[in-house]
């Protein structure tokens, strides 16, 4: 835009102004935001538009460009006139208007009667572009708006599609009516955000957390500095040296479950943090353009699609939390500490002053797991397929890792599940635990088999009782904390007759011989232990849990509000108002019946509804024989039916209303009391939850190594072998024995004088499947799972990179090489001598001499300066007379094919020691379907210009 003297700059700040003051005409404004001249002439005139307004910790100043001229302009302020008068006419558009100028950024759903209602732009935005909704002109005294509307039982439909799938922030304005009075007025009572999203049926999968997460510098200057150099407002266009790394601080929390944690982080790992923790809204001070540029960053390279970023004032990063004295409990960091407090600040501020129940924020510690890029998460397939769609919180797909291993019965095992793949442990004694409960319930099926039932029986009590503190809870959540507290005492004493039993005389000699997945390990005393620690760490709260069944009907619907969930004899109080409400409901049958009786009209039904009151309903026919009596006074006739007022049935009907408005306050106050009594057993019901999970991961991992032969693996100290015998990949094995084929296994070996093995062999071998079973067996272990394989002697891994595959990124601007290229270089910069590097196809994106001269580079730092066990797949043949004679420490293998004299081949996908100098590429392009004459044609072109004799 370019503009003119002084006098137009006042003229374009007046009108951004004035349109900036009408809500309703934000549409006139292009999201770009002005140039940065036009920024600080027309800022002031923002803060003037709404005087007094407070502005929330999720709204963020948007700046807007003017795009309309002057005819336009006139015509909008014209209409915003117009709309002023129309609105002026009624309270509902009143509140829109004040509701919208509080929560800029949100859609805004308001409660009249049984709808929810969208007005004016959003009308047609949302509700019509969005969520398929017939848009109409809805009339008003001096004018009409835009208007919308679904039935208020479709709420959490319509919530999944704007805030799951969308990404928006939705501000719900319920309605309240006056006590004893028709009238209403409403507020906003909650702000839905992508990550403040608790409703079970709103989320895509309760298996897994809905993390919001907020990132902080620890230095914001230096940040700049280091993401932008000296440039003072946009980055620089030209190719900059890589900026330099600075320090992070992360907290994030699944509101629905509590789950807190902080820990620290740099701009050099962030894209990796984001994989593993898997946000589905992230938190940024909206003034550091830096740490949004990089977010941004992160976000292209992340597997798990891209969450919301919302912008928040840098002031929620400084201001005291309500919380504070949690926060302090925790010892954080500096700039985890400014996360936590900018994190709690945004939760309150979105449910209105209530936090859910919160332990102090456990800290992550990165040294206590396992080290894995974004692009080795995915690669891998650990939480998710590559094909997999990318909605952020989507259940992972049967052919990742998670998806082999999950057969968890709780929404909480499947959670603690998928956060232990995130982040292996690197913690020997913590992963020892957890084999100690995997063979203990390997071992002792007929007790695994009673606590698996019992598992079955309970709810997902964490999310229940953070529900109920967010007052967003209702009878079915009490319900479900009482079932699971009853399942707790049961599972708690079958642990403990089995722990209190006599040890079983040893097994005859005839007996069944165990398989080796559940061989006796030696450490009996250690899994009696870890079993008995389990048993000592859930606490039955029976008498919480008779209270809600003796007062709570097992039928109760989910939704407080809905009359009748308390149980008739629950209490003196609520046995004497039912009783009452019954007599009045025989009353009301009996007046109907002498009405039918004495006017013989069988069609007289007596009604209420909301507009008309309480009303007398009969057919057209038989309409004369009330008309005829004072007594009944007509107020509606319509083409079949005719409704009349009573004095007897409006005031029968009033004390029937006011009886069932008791009822009500009774249940609710019955409802407030029990909620309290959960709430402030809070943390036992969280602690029993967590030891459920862990009892269900165990039970889950113990039947898969029962029913797939795998075995205990065991650790070892650096000097000592690291072996797999007969590995196997979980997820190929799984699918190939669906269709009745047998998995080729391979073995393993890396010792103190070999730590890079060298694999070549043909296309379509299984170099790819091998890599990744390596990394996976390594995986699986550290989380606490028996692995597929025959024997498992491993070391503790402190992390795992991986570079398989060819892929560009568009939305980073990077080619298949660059892509290539970045992943090997953060490899090669974070290995350390304790990690494991797979490596597939480096340098195949560029001319062959530069390709191979990489390869060797690569691998040679690898084997010289890293130092870490690395296995490097290629089909560089030239690499081999190199390397293989001059690294030490390095062990040629390769894949094995079968060939004949008569062209007949297949690919055995076994790895033998020695090297293959031939790619078979013929081959696959023959199985893939190239026409005879291409290959014909080939064959003779490699012998003619490379002197091959067309089967390499």
């Amino acid at each position: 835009m370019v503009l003119g003297n002084g006098s137009r700059y006042k003229r374009l700040a007046a009108l951004y102004r004035f349109l900036h003051a009408h809500t309703t005409h934000r549409a006139t404004l292009s999201t770009l935001g002005p140039p940065p001249t036009v920024r600080a002439l027309i800022r002031p005139a923002l803060s003037q538009a709404a005087p007094g307004a407070q502005r929330q910790p999720w709204q963020h100043t948007q700046t807007r460009a003017i795009t309309s001229d002057a005819t336009s302009s006139a015509e909008s302020a014209e209409s915003a006139l117009l709309l002023d008068r129309t609105i002026s006419t009624s309270s509902v558009l009143q509140t829109v208007r004040e509701c919208r100028q509080k929560h800029p950024q949100c859609v805004l759903l308001v409660r009249v009667g049984d709808f929810y209602e969208l007005y004016m732009d959003q009308a047609d935005s949302v509700g019509g572009h969005i969520l398929g909704l017939q848009v109409v002109d809805k009339k008003f005294r001096n004018g009409s708006v835009r208007f919308t509307g679904f039935p208020a039982r479709s709420l959490l439909r319509y919530l999944e599609i704007l805030v799951s799938r969308h990404g928006m922030s939705v501000a719900l304005c319920e309605q309240f009516q006056e006590p004893m009075r028709r009238s209403f007025t409403r507020r906003v009572t909650r702000v839905v955000t992508p990550g403040t999203l608790i409703d079970d049926q709103c989320v895509a999968t309760t298996r897994v957390h809905n993390y919001i997460l907020c990132v902080a510098p620890v230095d914001a200057a230096h940040a700049e500095r280091a993401a932008f150099g000296s440039a003072a407002f946009d980055p620089p266009s030209v190719e900059l040296p890589e900026p330099a790394a600075f320090d992070l601080g992360l907290a994030w929390l699944d509101v629905a479950t509590g789950d807190f944690m902080t820990g620290a982080a740099s701009s050099d790992t962030l894209s990796a943090d984001l994989a593993r923790i898997r946000p589905s809204e992230i938190l940024v001070d909206e003034s550091n353009a830096a740490l949004r540029h990089l977010l941004a960053k992160a976000q292209a390279e992340a597997p798990a699609g891209c969450p919301s970023i919302t912008p928040v004032p840098g002031a929620s990063f400084r201001l005291v939390a309500s919380a504070e004295n949690l926060l302090a409990a925790a010892e954080l960091a500096t700039g985890e500490l400014a996360a936590a407090r900018a994190l709690l600040n945004y939760v309150q501020a979105t449910q209105l002053g209530l936090l859910p129940p919160l332990q102090p924020p456990r800290q992550y510690r990165p040294e206590g797991h396992v080290r894995m890029s974004a692009a080795t998460i995915q690669a891998l397939e650990l939480l998710r397929p590559l094909h997999a769609g990318s909605a952020p919180g989507s259940s992972p797909a049967a052919a990742s890792l998670l998806g082999e291993l999950d057969s968890t019965r709780t929404s909480a095992g499947g959670r603690l599940l998928a956060k232990h793949l995130a982040a292996p442990s690197t913690d020997v004694a913590i992963v020892e635990a957890r084999l100690d409960l995997v063979e203990f319930f390997a071992v002792s099926q007929r007790i695994r088999a009673r606590v698996a039932a019992h598992l079955d029986g309970i709810g997902d009590i964490e999310r229940a009782v953070n529900k109920l503190s967010l007052n967003c809870g209702g009878p079915h959540d009490l319900l479900e904390i009482a079932r699971t507290l009853r399942e707790v005492a049961r599972i708690k004493a079958l642990l403990r007759a089995h722990l209190d039993a006599p040890p079983r005389p040893p097994a005859r000699k005839s007996a069944v011989r165990r398989p080796p997945a559940i061989a006796d390990s030696g450490r009996r005393a250690e899994i009696l232990a870890a079993v008995a620690r389990k048993e000592q760490a859930m606490v039955a709260l029976d008498a919480l849990a008779v209270d809600i069944e003796r007062k709570i009907r097992a039928d109760a619907d989910r939704d407080v509000r809905v009359f009748g969930f308390l149980k008739p004899n629950c209490s003196s109080t609520v046995t004497q108002l039912h009783r009452d409400l019954r007599l009045k409901d025989a009353e009301r049958q009996a007046m109907q019946e002498h009405w039918q009786r004495q006017y013989t009209c069988a069609s007289l039904k007596l009604d209420t509804a909301s507009h008309l009151g309480h009303f007398i309903e009969v057919s057209k026919r038989d309409s004369e024989k009330l008309q005829a009596n004072a007594e009944f006074r007509m107020i509606q006739s319509l083409k079949s039916k005719v409704r009349f007022e009573n004095q007897r049935w409006t005031y029968l009907l009033s004390e029937i209303d006011m009886l069932r408005t008791r009822v009500q306050a009774e249940e609710m106050r019955v409802f407030e009391e029990l909620r309290d009594e959960v709430l402030e057993a809070s943390f036992i019901i969280r602690t029993n939850s967590k030891v459920l999970a862990d009892l269900d991961c165990s039970i889950c991992m113990a039947e898969l190594a029962s029913s797939r032969q795998y075995v205990r693996p065991r650790f070892v100290g650096p000097m000592e072998s690291h072996v797999v015998t007969n590995g196997r990949h979980p997820v190929v094995e799984s699918q190939l024995l669906d269709s009745n084929r047998q998995y080729v296994s391979n073995d393993c070996r890396f010792e103190a004088d070999t730590r890079v093995l060298l694999l070549t062999g043909p296309n379509m071998g299984g170099k790819s499947t091998y890599l990744r079973q390596i990394a996976l067996v390594s995986i699986m272990a550290q989380i606490g799972s028996f692995v597929p394989a025959d024997l498992a002697q491993l070391h503790i891994l402190d992390a795992i990179y991986s570079r398989i595959g060819a892929h560009d990124n568009l939305a980073l601007d990077q080619s298949t090489f660059m892509v290539e290229m970045t992943e090997a270089a953060e490899i090669l910069r974070h290995a350390t001598p304790r990690s494991l590097v797979i490596l597939d196809e480096i340098g195949r994106g560029t001319s062959t001499a530069d390709g191979v001269s990489i390869a060797y580079a690569t691998l040679k730092y690898l084997h010289d300066v890293v130092q870490c066990k690395a296995v490097f797949a290629t089909h560089y043949h030239e690499l081999i007379p190199h390397v293989v004679p001059t690294l030490k420490n390095l062990v040629p293998l390769h894949t094995a094919i079968y060939e004949d004299n008569e062209g007949g081949f297949a690919f055995l996908h076994k790895v033998r020691e020695g090297v293959c100098t031939k790619s078979h590429a013929f081959y696959v392009a023959q199985i893939a379907g190239i026409p005879r004459a291409v290959l014909d044609t080939a064959r003779e072109f490699a012998a003619n210009h490379f002197g091959t004799n067309g089967r390499e």
